[in-house]
């Protein structure tokens, strides 16, 4: 069985991670957000698989204008030269290597979802990283841990340290805190990513040999999958991601607004498992059904000539 309630429990840990991180304004009224998340769930669980290309596409020529008009300015040419030859360049490519792509986000989707919910001491490595860098730029941290006294006895046992929560710090200062000096140039988020992935080499090497083993093997099924059969790759990905969008959000909803009916749903775990699953084979259905093989009608026989 499927537990729902803690993939969301730790989809939620790192949407807070991040958000405090990188000092995100929670939504004033996020009911309206779940309200916004189900209808767009519904569609992409039903057309999901319709839309895809046509997203890639716009998706390649929005990042394609925005490159286009850069290099416009950078050597001084019409913007308009650059916004249209890099929309349309980007989005050839978008539309010429759509089963590539579809492979490539694929095996990127599952390797992440390897090392970010099947791995829970990743989380707490990033914090305690995140936790490093805030230091040196600011001297705060968001969890300031404390060891207990005693602690550092020879044969004693380390007892978990306590942990005190602290302000939320503007990422920006902390990487522009990052820099040497300033005519330094502020560090990249890859070199960010290449720090974090040493620190947590060096802090945890077992558990980060056995989950990057892991990722890469996952993540190369996922592309070659995803680059063999697009279709059926993106049918079974908006299903789920649509679905489970849905599903996150009316659990919000009900949770908020009727704490009584979702107390009785947490008492009976399969029926939200049982829904999602229903709800999952409907989409499924739905989105196959245009992929079935059209019956060969053979041709009427020709009508002789009348005489």
């Amino acid at each position: 069985m499927i537990d729902i309630p803690a993939i969301l429990e730790r989809l939620t840990q790192w949407m807070e991670f991040v958000r405090r991180y990188w000092a995100f304004e929670s939504p004033s009224d996020p009911l309206w957000i779940a309200v916004l998340i189900v209808p767009m769930g519904f569609v992409l669980a039903l057309w999901g698989a319709r839309l895809t290309r046509a997203a890639y596409v716009v998706g390649f020529m929005v990042a394609g204008a925005a490159v286009g008009i850069k290099v416009a300015r950078q050597y001084e040419w019409e913007l308009l030269i650059g916004l249209v030859l890099g929309a349309g360049v980007a989005g050839v490519v978008g539309h010429v290597l759509y089963r590539w792509w579809i492979g490539l986000t694929t095996g990127l989707v599952a390797a992440a979802v390897v090392i970010g919910l099947m791995a829970p001491w990743t989380l707490r490595q990033a914090e305690a990283f995140a936790d490093t860098l805030l230091a040196q730029a600011t001297g705060q941290r968001l969890f300031t841990v404390t060891e207990p006294p005693g602690a550092a006895e020879p044969g004693a046992a380390a007892p978990e340290p306590a942990v005190q929560e602290g302000p939320v710090v503007d990422w920006a200062a902390v990487v522009a805190g990052l820099r040497p000096g300033e005519d330094q140039p502020m560090p990249s988020p890859s070199a960010l990513i290449v720090a974090w992935a040493k620190a947590v080499w060096a802090a945890v090497p077992d558990e980060s040999r056995n989950t990057i083993l892991m990722a890469v093997v996952v993540g190369l099924l996922g592309l070659a999958i995803g680059g063999i059969f697009p279709r059926l790759t993106t049918i079974v990905a908006t299903s789920v991601i649509g679905v489970m969008a849905m599903t996150a959000a009316s659990v919000y909803l009900v949770s908020t607004k009727a704490p009584a009916t979702w107390e009785a749903i947490q008492a009976k775990p399969l029926w939200l498992d049982g829904a999602m699953g229903l709800a999952l084979l409907v989409s499924l259905a739905f989105q196959a059904r245009r992929g079935k093989l059209r019956q060969i009608v053979p041709a009427a026989p020709p009508v002789p000539p009348a005489k």
